[in-house]
């Protein structure tokens, strides 16, 4: 496991993430749930870009938080939103998105959460054998029993 990941676990149920909290499709994160990932992609972006990671923080196994901030569009040099993720992990995923705007005017910004599901086997994942349901392989032998 990479230190670059976020992992939070409960029982036959957990997470791997990236430390702003996305889920990269090609890779090991995902969410998974009794040897099935669930969730090959999990993406966050304010404006088309995705926030700038300010850090993480894991409460406990289960619980983690990703802290990020996202540029304005007239000031691209000042920060202007803040946003964070809740994520939980029991009975499945669950995740808060909260955006803080930091400005003195109102703004309307687009938010956008991307995802996506292979419901590939973790030994597929992992890169090792697997034996795909539906396949019979019939073997002709001669002799006595």
């Amino acid at each position: 496991m990479s230190t670059d990941q976020v992992v939070v676990i409960a029982g036959p149920v957990f997470a791997i993430s990236s430390r702003n909290g996305d889920i990269h499709a090609r890779t090991v994160e995902g969410f998974y749930a009794y040897d099935t990932r669930f969730l090959s992609t999990l993406r966050l972006a304010v404006e088309g870009r995705e926030p700038d990671t300010v850090g993480e923080n894991q409460f406990d196994h289960a619980m983690a938080s990703f802290y990020g901030s996202s540029r304005g569009r007239r000031h691209p040099l000042a920060t202007s939103l803040s946003v964070v993720r809740d994520r939980y992990v029991g009975q499945g995923l669950h995740e808060d998105v909260s955006v803080a705007n930091y400005t003195n005017r109102t703004l309307s910004v687009h938010l956008e959460i991307a995802f996506d599901a292979d419901f590939a086997d973790i030994f597929e994942v992992r890169g090792g054998p697997v034996h795909k349901a539906g396949q019979i392989t019939v073997e002709t032998r001669e002799g006595e029993i």
